[in-house]
């Protein structure tokens, strides 16, 4: 389907293709980088960030998540600290979030009405991993010196995503965990190498009443660049905070600003988020605690690798700020040994100044804000969800697999997203959604 598809676009483009086929341009499209962003130097930030949701996961036979469970907390263990190298098998990725976050939001709805959403004036729906996909893919599209070809490049985050419409405004962003590199005679490709889920799982323990638990996910709604948002993604660990862990109190907005390995097998996910069961464990932690862990290779004096690419801020200060977490704990090692760990605050008026300045991820970001538009309109207009694949210089609009069908949100999920009686979002939405290339 995704060669058919491909030769298709090309054949519309130079006209090559019989008549019947010209109207599959309104199904199978591509999406292309935006050009004309305008210049702005306020920098984009989200604002009116609120705390919907969290959970841990867990590996019971009937689908269960902890409500509103705990990210694991950092220990801060004397260094240095030995920790030897993992090779994960699978990538780390739990692609059927959305159930398990739209139960969590669920549940913590009825307890405190003030975290309750309107998921009708939603915009998009969107994990973290599609997020950083997107703000890769246009990091590299719109610098013409960075080779495309890269082992630790976009393949590694993903290069493709399933989008779902709602009978509303509201697009669903699907991730897609990345299946694993062949060679060409067939053979899996030796994964990349790692420090970081080991050292993470050194470093931190789980928290009160979630010993069970696997990995934290957290979401939150805020508005961004005139997009409504409510991004879910994977936290690594959070400061250990000195309230009661019977706490009951959801946290309050902010401003913007390790788990155990995977089992081998999952259970599967029912068809929707109701037949999930929750069980109450945990305490609700402030947005203003989270940490985001990286590790990062010295050389043998204790300096900074040269290639040291886990630390690369047009990456990190992204994905950051997309989930708000404020603080980052840089792990250095020499070798299996680590022999610092540099905490760095993101959210402090120092640290905003120096990357208002960061022409590059600034314009990043703001093109992110057009490039989720153009997706929400081939969503609307196409009126079933899709896959967008990567490539060079677009997004191919392709099939879903149906196989990943069932990770979809069935009808009686999808029922939030409607429309109330009286509202005119297509009026708004058409006025303000560009024009499809």
């Amino acid at each position: 389907m995704a060669s058919s598809a491909s030769s298709s676009l090309r054949g519309i483009a130079s006209g090559t293709l019989p008549q019947i086929w010209k109207h599959r341009l309104s199904v199978t499209r591509s999406v292309r980088l935006p050009i004309d962003i305008g210049q702005d130097d306020v920098p984009l930030v989200p604002q009116n960030v609120k705390y919907v949701a969290s959970y841990n996961r867990t590996n019971d036979p009937q689908p269960t998540i902890l409500v509103p469970g705990s990210p694991r907390q950092w220990l801060d263990l004397p260094l240095p600290l030995v920790v030897p190298c993992d090779v994960p098998d699978t990538p780390r990725i739990f692609a059927e979030a959305m159930l398990p976050m739209l139960r969590a939001a669920d549940t913590i709805a009825l307890s405190h009405p003030e975290c309750a959403v309107d998921w009708s004036t939603i915009d998009v729906v969107a994990d973290l991993g599609v997020l950083r996909t997107l703000l890769h893919w246009i990091h590299r599209f719109s610098n013409p010196h960075m080779p495309w070809k890269d082992v630790r490049g976009l393949e590694s985050f993903g290069s493709r995503f399933d989008v779902q419409p709602t009978t509303g405004r509201t697009v669903l962003l699907h991730r897609i965990p990345p299946t694993p590199r062949r060679l060409a005679w067939g053979r899996k490709q030796r994964p990349h190498t790692s420090f970081g889920s080991d050292f993470e799982r050194l470093a931190t323990a789980p928290g009160a009443g979630c010993e069970r638990g696997l990995e934290h996910y957290r979401a939150i709604q805020y508005d961004f660049g005139g997009l409504r948002l409510v991004v879910s993604g994977e936290v690594d660990a959070c400061i250990p905070q000195d309230a009661d862990p019977s706490s009951t109190s959801p946290p309050p907005a902010q401003a913007p600003i390790g788990s155990p390995p995977d089992p081998p097998e999952r259970p599967a996910l029912p068809p929707r988020s109701a037949d999930i069961a929750v069980v109450p464990a945990g305490a609700f932690v402030p947005q203003s605690a989270l940490l985001e862990i990286k590790t990062e290779g010295l050389r043998h004096d204790g300096g900074r690798r040269v290639h040291a690419w886990m630390h690369t801020w047009s990456r990190t200060y992204p994905q950051m700020l997309l989930s708000q977490t404020p603080t980052l704990l840089a792990a250095g090692r020499v070798r299996e040994t680590f022999v610092r760990v540099r905490r760095t605050r993101v959210d402090a008026d120092a640290f905003r100044a120096e990357a208002a300045r960061w022409a590059d991820v600034q314009r990043d970001l703001r093109l992110l804000v057009p490039m989720l538009r153009r997706f929400c309109g081939v969503a609307r207009a196409r009126g079933a969800p899709f896959t967008a694949r990567a490539f060079k210089d677009r997004w191919a609009v392709q099939e879903v697999d149906r196989a990943r069908e069932h990770w979809l949100l069935g009808p009686e999920d999808l029922e939030r997203f409607a429309p109330r009686a009286g509202a005119s979002w297509k009026v708004r939405n058409r006025t303000r959604t560009p024009r499809e290339p």
